[in-house]
């Protein structure tokens, strides 16, 4: 693929060197070598970019930016969520907004951000309304009260569960779980 890729941008064939490119990241992807993946990965967002085509890139910085956590460059990792959310947004993008900002919270929480956490999980609560989402909603829900009780902030987790006990209620899923969270957190 390497050679079809350098024949394909001698002729200067975009439509193959994106196929070539795509190749040898998802090869390198499945040899679980995140830092050659990284590298066709970011010719294809500077491809994408020269093509004034950016549909593409949100779903390719997640995919570096899951890359750049496999190397521990949770900098990197960081920043590449945050392009992915900001990218996707004027696209219209909700789902790879949606994906970008849970995992930057995860991100967030495995490194006991959890300022950061919380104004993630906000966002996302934004992002997940205008999907018409209402899982991704009361999900985003709980982990706000998760950090709120992690902080001891009684009552803005109870709110926060009392969102998610709403939505839980409108799916028929998982009220019993947000109603023992209120109940537990009420005896505090």
């Amino acid at each position: 693929y390497s050679q079809l890729l350098d024949r394909a941008r001698a002729r200067r064939d975009v439509v193959n060197e994106i196929v070539y490119l795509n190749q040898l990241a998802y090869i390198y992807e499945q040899a679980k070598d995140p830092s050659r993946t990284i590298t066709y990965q970011q010719q294809l967002v500077n491809l994408y970019q020269q093509l004034n085509d950016p549909k593409p890139i949100p779903g390719l910085r997640i995919k570096m930016a899951e890359n750049y956590e496999r190397l521990a460059r949770l900098d990197l990792a960081e920043r590449n969520y945050q392009l992915a959310y900001e990218l996707s947004r004027p696209l219209l993008q909700l789902g790879y907004a949606g994906d970008a900002l849970k995992k930057l919270g995860t991100l967030y929480l495995a490194n006991n951000r959890l300022d950061a956490a919380l104004r993630v999980y906000n966002f996302l609560v934004g992002v997940e309304q205008q999907a018409y989402n209402t899982y991704g909603m009361m999900d985003a829900y709980d982990k706000i009260g998760q950090i709120h009780v992690t902080r001891k902030n009684y009552p803005q987790a109870i709110a926060s569960f009392q969102r998610a006990l709403n939505l839980a209620r409108q799916l028929k899923y998982k009220e019993d779980y947000f109603a023992t969270q209120i109940q537990q957190i009420s005896q505090r």
